[in-house]
């Protein structure tokens, strides 16, 4: 709700700044007001974003966390970009790199329980199951790169997420995370489960099974049931 009103009252002013408003306004306001009316709007914005993000980039996200684990002493934090999605082949690659120098900025940042979630269709711009035979060996080299990246294997308590997304893209994300623990071996991988979904059970199911398949890897578990997510190692 505070969102849907604030961006409501935002958008509102901006019409009023771009002078696209039905009624011209302008004329009650001074000629100074238009620069009061852009610093409440970008504050409005900069309170919005540090509600709902850590931070503009990754080391200003890992500094603003590891503050808040200091002063609090029972906080952890598992860090997401947000916004990403793959439409062509070049973005892959530009989300990859980012995933690969934000892995290696967390694993060395000090905060509690370092983890990073990976939406694997930032890795892949044809990320469904009709694109299953071209798309699966290019997600595995890309997720194996960035569990098998130095940071992921020499930081023990760091972990990368494979994050849940649409139901129809289920089977295939657990295909990807297969293959990717049986060609590449990582220390460990946790996998997001929406716990709210029917196949919930099955899935954790699965996840038991290659943890007993692959003993050498730590399945990691993160339940998300809305707008918390638990880890849980199996």
């Amino acid at each position: 709700m505070l969102v849907n009103a604030s961006s409501v009252a935002l958008s509102t002013v901006k019409r009023y700044l771009d002078g696209d408003s039905d009624v011209d306004h302008r004329g009650a306001f001074a000629r100074g007001s238009d620069a009061v009316l852009e610093h409440g709007v970008r504050k409005s914005l900069g309170l919005l974003a540090r509600k709902f993000t850590m931070g503009p980039n990754i080391e200003s996200a890992c500094a603003r966390a590891s503050r808040a684990e200091l002063a609090t002493g029972n906080k952890m934090h598992s860090f997401d970009m947000l916004g990403e999605g793959a439409r062509t082949e070049k973005d892959a690659a530009r989300y990859l790199a980012a995933y690969v120098h934000a892995g290696k900025h967390i694993a060395r940042s000090g905060v509690r329980s370092p983890q990073m979630s990976v939406k694997l269709s930032s890795l892949s711009p044809r990320f469904d199951e009709l694109s299953r035979r071209e798309t699966l060996p290019k997600l595995v080299a890309s997720l194996g790169a960035l569990v098998g990246d130095p940071a992921a294997r020499d930081d023990d308590d760091f972990t990368i997420f494979v994050d849940a997304e649409e139901q129809n893209r289920l089977e295939l994300t657990l295909a990807v995370v297969e293959a990717t623990v049986r060609e590449h071996a990582p220390k460990s991988i946790g996998v997001v489960v929406q716990a709210y979904g029917r196949r919930a059970m099955p899935t954790l199911e699965y996840l038991r099974e290659l943890a007993t398949t692959y003993p050498g890897t730590k399945f990691k578990v993160g339940c998300h049931t809305g707008p918390h997510t638990t880890a849980l190692a199996l």
